[in-house]
């Protein structure tokens, strides 16, 4: 049985309902999973939950568009920039705790210089799929 919870999702507290609870409470016992969901469906607030309840080393926000990372980024630096180095340029040197925000092309230089993920976010990846996106799609059938 899941239940609705309230969860500090960084700098404030907010009321879970039931299916981001469970998600959120699977995410906290170290499952893998995969969420499809509607935009209103509340993942980020799921994301900042996870981060302000486990405070991971290193999380790893891969999302769609340069547009989706600076409002990622500026979400994410407003609740946990206290806490995490943020990073969405490749210029940026690694904290002890780290939240890096980038489009599936620049999250590659990045890939070598973690020691771990503690959590992996793929905002949209059916995105990164030939049929829907040919332009940022790997070429290889």
């Amino acid at each position: 049985m899941h239940y609705v919870f309230e969860v500090d999702v960084g700098r404030r507290i907010a009321t879970l309902h039931r299916e981001q609870s469970s998600v959120l409470s699977k995410l906290l016992d170290g499952k893998s999973i995969a969420v499809s969901a509607p935009t209103s469906f509340g993942k980020s607030f799921i994301i900042d939950a996870f981060i302000a309840a486990k405070q991971p080393d290193n999380v790893v926000i891969i999302v769609p568009t340069i547009a989706l990372m600076d409002e990622t980024r500026r979400r994410l630096f407003k609740k946990f920039s206290d806490r995490y180095t943020i990073v969405n340029a490749p210029d940026t040197r690694l904290g002890p705790k780290n939240i890096l925000i980038f489009p599936q092309e620049r999250a590659f230089g990045y890939l070598a210089a973690l020691e771990t993920i503690d959590l992996l976010v793929d905002d949209e990846f059916y995105k990164a799929s030939k049929t829907h996106d040919g332009h940022r799609s790997s070429k290889r059938s």
